[in-house]
């Protein structure tokens, strides 16, 4: 039995997804025509692994660039996953992490609420044994005491009053969030959170909200929020002294979290007057238009950079919380990550 079967009643459908009753009740979708769309390519593939050049030359618009692009795994090259053994990653989406972790990690238990995207998932992962896709609402899942190494939150805490609409305002569900994952950590266990920052740079320059694809939603706070939103850095520094987890790491993907060329650490950006120059020609995106940036991005972020404010202006957060400093600093041992292949999508924008 795998940790999560250990306290859940699945089964095992037909699809090999792992299922608990019918509880896969989160509607989030990208549509029918674009759902089609990845199970074919995932059908045809005979290579599914996170740098499958077959996969990378079926991407035709963003949605498909999002879940086949191998660019997306580079947010989790950038630590140190050798230590891990067991590890949960909770909305799982369609499966593009969940096949990193699985590649690096001998256990992987995955959840998605939607059961289309779950099947997805398990299509993506369907010749790793070791990772388990399960289909379930995260208010119906138990999850087992002290069991991971991580837990991964990737692109959900946004979505979090959705999970937990009993909840007052989209700040308590983060909370309630983060204090039911951390019951399912070991000792020294990280949970690993990435997210855009509302505050991010290419927000004041006129790019639309990622999850609204408006201008300006989040930089006035989401006067009109429909149960998404991010946060900037002093409201998660705010946010975490509620939760009795009493580490944590700011790291920052650019141009963001989705495509990540770039991760800075925060030391690094404090201690290395030159850690900017890493930024040179990295070109955010607006991922609803055709949106670029007015002046050259770079000298904002350098301005910033001499300024002290580069990380509360990056356009996402890879935030790592623990109990332990030395469970982050086995995590994320590095300065900064590097990549530099990109995808035709991305050689595009440049």
């Amino acid at each position: 039995m795998f940790p999560l079967q250990t306290v859940n009643n699945l089964q095992r459908c037909d699809s090999g997804v792992w299922c608990l009753g019918d509880s896969c009740s989160f509607s989030y979708s990208e549509g029918e025509e674009a759902e089609n769309y990845l199970r074919n390519c995932f059908l045809e593939a005979g290579d599914l692994t996170s740098n499958s050049t077959f996969l990378q030359e079926k991407i035709k618009d963003w949605s498909s660039e999002y879940h086949l692009s191998p660019t997306r795994a580079n947010l989790l090259r950038a630590l140190d996953l050798e230590s891990l053994e067991h590890v949960l990653e909770l909305g799982c989406g369609c499966g593009s992490m969940t096949r990193y972790l699985g590649e690096q990690i001998s256990s992987v238990d995955a959840v998605e609420g939607s059961p289309v995207r779950a099947e997805l998932a398990g299509l993506r992962c369907r010749d790793l044994d070791h990772v388990r896709v399960v289909c379930a609402n995260f208010n119906d899942l138990r999850l087992p005491e002290r069991q991971y190494d991580a837990v991964f939150l990737i692109g959900v805490l946004e979505y979090a009053s959705k999970f937990f609409p009993e909840q007052k305002n989209d700040q308590e569900s983060v909370v309630a969030i983060l204090e039911k994952v951390k019951s399912s950590l070991r000792p020294g266990g990280v949970v690993v959170v990435a997210i855009e920052n509302r505050l991010g740079l290419k927000y004041w320059l006129g790019a639309g909200e990622d999850h609204y694809c408006r201008p300006g939603v989040g930089l006035f706070g989401y006067p009109m929020a429909e149960g998404i939103r991010t946060y900037d850095r002093r409201e998660w520094e705010t946010l975490l002294t509620r939760v009795d987890l009493a580490h944590h790491r700011f790291l920052y993907p650019f141009p963001d979290y989705k495509l990540p060329r770039v991760i800075l650490s925060d030391s690094f950006i404090k201690d290395d007057p030159q850690s900017h120059s890493l930024l040179y020609r990295v070109s955010s995106r607006d991922y609803c238009s055709n949106w670029q940036p007015g002046d050259d991005e770079f000298l904002y972020y350098k301005g910033l950079h001499q300024s002290g404010y580069l990380g509360e202006f990056a356009n996402s957060f890879l935030l790592l919380i623990s109990d332990s400093s030395s469970g982050l600093n086995t995590l994320a041992p590095f300065d900064f990550s590097h990549f530099s292949a990109m995808t035709e999508a991305e050689l595009e924008e440049v």
